[in-house]
């Protein structure tokens, strides 16, 4: 009898790429899964390979969001069987726990496993906010040391989370899980820049669109979030706004289409607290298997992977003129990165931290 495990994430399942591998890695490996996420209101209807349950919520936003979905979450849970409980990020572990808890009160042998995303109370939007980052901090305190296995994106993450708990973080990046590399691709030679991701806080947006003042170059923005208004309307003003393109969120089955498209991936995250610090973020490595080189910030994770294997180069001067003149030095060395990308899709690949991770976690039949 195969194993049942429920994947709980407070996200779109239609755009949230690391939960879609995860599910699909443990449904090869004959485990049965259930992928449980948030219905919103612009939330477009998915056909996946494993059953989903979206979760309605009508606060979009605040605490009440997120006691919302919870509590749905908690619910959902107590009617089902299932031998593996793995919650994605803090916002979905309180739910996960007090659910696994009532489980095993009944006898139920169950396992939760926490998938830490990111720093959670380290989040950009909690900077400077007291009172809730020190909420999400007492939380993370109080939850962390009760869960079975803790898993993370990158080694400094990995690290921090392990010396803040009693458990041994493992090591799971938002690596690809396919590659592009049998399809047809546009041309290098295309000036096109572009920005795939959450349109948030401190991701470096507005330094993108001012730096084309300084080259001829077309910037696509793909992504959505908390500022994509703010960004809209920035790019509108700009007078060279007809070399911006903002698409706006797509479901990641179509993301690869407009990343090929493109001749140069950015990722400026700034450093707004360790969270955007020690970030290695899923469009790097999308930006590898799509064979574009990338220009990233100076920062440890992400810096570190980039200038070790050669696959773009780190941003240093972060103001427009400098961003521009990296990303014609980029382009016209287009070609010499072509190698180092090539080398980088065999090993910056799903299936080689996840085969390692299922062996350390021990959950097989």
């Amino acid at each position: 009898m195969s194993h049942k495990i429920i994947l709980a994430v407070l996200n779109d399942l239609a755009i949230d790429q690391r939960v879609h591998k995860i599910a699909l890695s443990f449904q090869e490996r004959g485990y049965e899964v259930v992928v449980v996420g948030v219905l919103g209101k612009d939330s477009c209807e998915i056909n996946r390979a494993y059953p989903t349950h979206r979760i309605p919520v009508k606060n979009l936003s605040g605490p009440k969001f997120y006691f919302e979905f919870n509590r749905s979450l908690y619910h959902y849970l107590s009617d089902i069987d299932y031998d593996i409980l793995w919650a994605n990020d803090l916002d979905v572990l309180i739910g996960a726990y007090v659910s696994v808890k009532k489980k095993r009160k009944s006898g139920k042998e169950v396992k939760l496993i926490y998938d830490s995303h990111e720093l959670f109370p380290e989040l950009p939007e909690l900077v400077g906010r007291r009172f809730k980052k020190n909420l999400w901090t007492l939380l993370e305190k109080f939850l962390i040391s009760r869960v079975d296995e803790g898993v993370t994106v990158c080694t400094s993450i990995q690290e921090i989370l392990t010396n803040k708990s009693n458990i041994q973080f493992r090591l799971l990046r938002n690596m690809p899980i396919d590659d592009c590399s049998s399809e047809k691709r546009s041309s290098l030679d295309e000036k096109v820049l572009i920005y795939q991701g959450a349109v948030n806080l401190g991701r470096g947006l507005k330094l993108m669109i001012d730096s084309l003042e300084f080259n001829d170059f077309r910037l696509m923005i793909v992504g959505g979030g908390d500022c994509f208004e703010d960004i809209q309307e920035y790019a509108s003003t700009r007078p060279f706004s007809d070399r911006i393109d903002i698409v706006g969120r797509v479901p990641f089955e179509e993301l690869k289409t407009y990343t090929r498209k493109a001749s140069i991936g950015l990722s400026l995250e700034e450093d707004l607290g360790l969270n955007y610090r020690f970030a290695l973020p899923n469009k790097i490595f999308d930006y590898v298997r799509c064979g574009i080189p990338s220009i990233v910030s100076d920062l440890p994770e992400m810096g570190n992977l980039v200038r070790s294997m050669g696959i773009g180069e780190v941003l240093v001067d972060r103001t427009p003129q400098g961003l521009s003149s990296l990303v014609l030095e980029v382009y016209q060395n287009r070609y010499s990165y072509v190698t180092q990308i090539e080398n980088a899709t065999s090993q910056l690949h799903w299936d080689n931290d996840f085969d390692k991770l299922f062996k350390q976690l021990e959950i097989q039949d």
